[in-house]
């Protein structure tokens, strides 16, 4: 069983507001005195700072007025946002990101009941082959997983996702892409580092001792497993309960000795949450800026964008999650998990020469 943890951080969340790329987020951060993001590569005029369950849980203040607000605040509030806003300043390494933007992961699913049909790839050569296709079409990372993570899948045994992974990862090694192995077990993760992955997704989040040294991590979220995550999806406090697991284990990597730069986190869009969940995660992105690591978000072709789009099957939702993408893009993920590598980096390209 997986422990929680529970940190005893101040009621306090900042949020970064109405954030702005590129040429904008230059002009903001020359004329209107902008709080610089990621390194500069994007920019906020406002921050939102929230305290949950106050009779007053939202404040809004303009990027001129922190300093002042800051100073007001108790010491250990003080120091507490001062991190926060530091926080947002660093730029995001990891893995696969390059300079010239977010990198798309491609999704290589070595199975035969994953939830969108058009992604099973039930033998090594068949994924193998939509491996060498999503390097080619520009993914940055392959995400290559042996078990279905849809909601009420079962586990397949622990021999079946070894047969699975494995041969792959060795053989794809050389397309010179790095290599991410999507499991929630440490077994195959371990061994999948030894065959050649350099990164591990686990939606659920490994505890400290089970990380693998020398392996950057995706630290998702997700209460309960596939099977019950979506049976009674319930928060008390919504994105803030997502922000504060999140926080819990970036700690632990962090007291572990791992660096900010091999650490990603992915708030676990679709795994034990709502569609109003779902909504308020990508609406609320920015927040997780705050844990100061990569941020990597996977919406491709899921349920809740069904229903958002009154499009059932997966098939149909290509749309869709291009324009979750984009807004994913927008909220400062620096890392999409996609089924779609060229028709996500066309569009990518396209709204980058808008400016």
């Amino acid at each position: 069983m997986r422990t929680e943890i529970h940190p005893t951080s101040p009621n306090l969340f900042l949020e970064p507001l109405d954030l702005q790329w590129g040429p904008a987020a230059s002009r903001m951060m020359q004329w209107h005195n902008a709080l610089p993001l990621l390194g500069g590569a994007a920019a906020a005029a406002t921050v939102a700072v929230w305290r949950p369950g106050q009779s007053e849980p939202r404040l809004e203040i303009p990027a001129s007025g922190l300093t002042a607000w800051l100073e007001a605040l108790p010491e250990a509030e003080r120091a507490y946002a001062a991190g926060i806003i530091g926080s947002w300043r660093r730029p995001r390494r990891f893995p696969g990101i390059s300079g010239a933007g977010p990198a798309l992961m491609g999704v290589v699913n070595v199975t035969t009941d994953s939830f969108y049909p058009g992604s099973r790839r039930p033998t090594a050569a068949a994924a193998l082959a939509e491996a060498a296709k999503a390097a080619g079409e520009g993914a940055g990372i392959l995400d290559i997983g042996g078990q279905s993570t849809r909601p009420r899948s079962g586990p397949v045994s622990l021999a079946r996702e070894f047969d699975a992974v494995l041969p792959v990862i060795e053989q794809a090694k050389a397309l010179g892409v790095p290599i991410s192995v999507d499991t929630l077990r440490p077994e195959v993760a371990q061994a999948a580092v030894r065959a050649g992955a350099c990164i591990i997704n686990d939606i659920s989040g490994l505890l400290p001792e089970q990380y693998v040294s020398g392996a950057a991590l995706i630290i998702g979220d997700m209460r309960g497993n596939p099977e019950t995550m979506q049976r009674w999806p319930r928060s008390s406090h919504g994105v803030f309960d997502i922000y504060r697991r999140l926080e819990a284990r970036v700690s632990s990597c962090r007291a572990g000795g791992m660096a900010l730069d091999r650490i990603a986190i992915d708030p676990g869009f679709g795994f034990g949450k709502s569609v109003a969940h779902n909504q308020a995660l990508i609406h609320h992105l920015p927040l997780f800026l705050g844990l100061g690591v990569t941020l990597a978000v996977g919406v491709s072709r899921k349920g809740s964008l069904g229903y958002l789009s009154g499009t059932p099957q997966p098939e149909d939702r290509l749309p869709a999650s291009l324009a979750a993408a984009m807004t994913a893009i927008n909220g400062g993920a620096s890392i999409l998990r996609v089924h779609d590598v060229a028709a996500t980096r066309q569009m990518l390209q396209v709204a980058r020469s808008f400016g």
